[in-house]
């Protein structure tokens, strides 16, 4: 057995320092020249370090073998993912990988299961690539996701009276919006614009889109090009069919997502964007799209401990963060209930949910409107549709001022007769 050779040889390839003796092109391969091929070895370590030479992941693997001088094959890993401050925020058991040396690349094959360290989001997949010092990943479909949100606070009970949904469209209709401005409507503009595009669209995607959400097209687009993963940016597969990670029933403060196309994982950013069919479910309601699904999070908290009931204790553990914001495009449909329980259905070409004020607003081409046996369809670019949640229902539902055909008949079924 190799062990005690292996390991500090494999740490060596992470260390800069390792540089000032070696040519950078010829590093990998002096080092592993000391270890022979097909070589086996027990409970090995890796660290990888971002470009600052903050820790980035910390890899450790039951069993290595030495494919050749670029690859290595293990077993029985655990991979624990750092933020910028060196705190593990996620811990991934993965039962098999190969591990690329040159480009510090983890390459799983079958089951992956992610945790946060504080378990609030977690993500399990068919297989998934990894780049190590970026803190990048892409979670092959189909897999599914489950975001549990923190306890809220106990503070007194106010009761305020919920404003009533319409009975009628027509009267919807008559009574003012909700406090939308033209700011609001180019702000939702620019956060569910178009980010998931061949790297050849980059022209159009700069004059289509702000600089944040540029920021994020590229990054995506690099590094599926850099893992060999474009393809990914435009297939669309059958309907997704994965194993639940929890088959009980979703609770009030659980969002769950499924996807086929993949998830695109950025710990520095932290955001997800899921790519491909997305069936994404929170007690409230039901989203499907067949594009793209972007979710943001808030940065974690970092929670210290008391030592001694004086001092306090930091801990080198924290989560990835709650849910902060969802924006979602291509072919969406929203399903909700209002508070008589009738159905409430909205579709369009884009959404945006922002989880603080539990509002989603819904845009696009074909853009629909149903609430129980009444019907409207856009008839204007610039219509919208505004919902706010309480609970696991609808209490206000609103529509654009102008810009909409009513209909008492479901307009699918005439169209089908």
């Amino acid at each position: 057995m190799i062990s005690k050779i292996l390991i500090p040889l494999l740490i060596a390839v992470q260390l800069p320092a390792f540089a000032e003796e070696e040519e950078d092109d010829k590093k990998s391969n002096s080092i592993l020249t000391r270890v022979p091929i097909g070589a086996t070895s027990t409970n090995v370590t890796i660290p990888s370090y971002d470009k600052h030479q903050k820790r980035a992941s910390l890899l450790t693997a039951e069993i290595v073998v030495v494919d050749s001088a670029a690859k290595l094959s293990a077993q029985g890993l655990l991979l624990h993912l750092f933020d910028k401050e060196e705190k593990i925020n996620a811990t991934a058991k993965i039962n098999a990988a190969n591990f690329l040396l040159e480009e510090e690349r983890l390459l799983t094959n079958g089951n992956i299961h992610l945790q946060s360290a504080d378990k609030a989001f977690e993500v399990k997949s068919d297989g998934g690539i990894f780049q190590l010092p970026t803190r990048q990943g892409l979670f092959l479909g189909p897999g599914y996701t489950l975001i549990t949100d923190p306890p809220k606070k106990n503070t007194a009970m106010n009761f305020h009276p919920l404003l009533p949904l319409i009975a009628s469209l027509q009267v919807l209709i008559a009574i003012p919006p909700p406090e939308i401005t033209a700011e609001e409507l180019s702000r939702f503009e620019r956060m569910v614009a178009p980010r998931l595009v061949p790297a050849s669209d980059v022209d159009e995607v700069q004059a289509a889109t702000d600089a944040e959400n540029l920021k994020v097209a590229k990054r995506l687009t690099n590094y599926l090009a850099t893992i060999g993963k474009t393809e990914l940016l435009t297939q669309i597969k059958a309907p997704v069919v994965v194993d639940p990670l929890n088959e009980d029933e979703l609770k009030d403060n659980q969002t769950s997502i499924e996807f086929d196309g993949g998830a695109y994982f950025d710990g520095d950013n932290l955001e997800v964007v899921y790519l491909g069919n997305i069936v994404l479910k929170r007690t409230t309601f039901t989203m499907t799209c067949n594009k793209d699904l972007k979710v943001i999070l808030e940065e974690a908290v970092e929670k210290k401990e008391k030592k001694d009931n004086k001092n306090e204790k930091k801990s080198t553990f924290v989560g990835l963060g709650e849910l902060k914001q969802l924006t979602a495009s291509g072919n969406l449909e929203v399903e909700a209930v209002d508070e008589k329980g009738k159905k409430i259905v909205m579709k369009g070409d884009r959404a945006l949910y922002d989880k603080s004020k539990e509002s989603l607003l819904v845009r696009g081409d074909n853009l629909f409107f149903r609430q129980g046996d009444t019907f409207a369809r856009a008839t204007h670019k610039d219509a919208y549709i505004s919902a706010k949640f309480d609970g696991k229902r609808i209490k206000n539902a609103q529509l654009s001022k102008n810009g909409w055909k009513i209909q008492f008949t479901d307009p699918e079924k005439k169209k089908n007769q």
